[in-house]
């Protein structure tokens, strides 16, 4: 009985320390993904600003 006692305290720190990783992974997985949707809605944005100033300046040279 007590083997198996200090076996599970010896195995909880490594449990800890891989949910801790795991959680670490997820927050980041989560955060990658936002700055990604986030660079790509300025990049439509950017493309669309860039082609209203083109169409502009084609009115403006005609």
């Amino acid at each position: 009985m007590f083997s198996l006692i200090a076996f599970i305290y010896y195995l909880l720190p490594i449990i800890f320390i891989i949910l801790l990783m795991w959680w670490i992974n997820t927050l980041a997985n989560k955060i990658l993904t936002q700055k990604e949707r986030h660079f790509q809605i300025v990049t439509e944005q950017n493309q669309q600003i860039i082609a209203e100033f083109q169409a502009h300046n084609k009115e403006k040279h005609l």
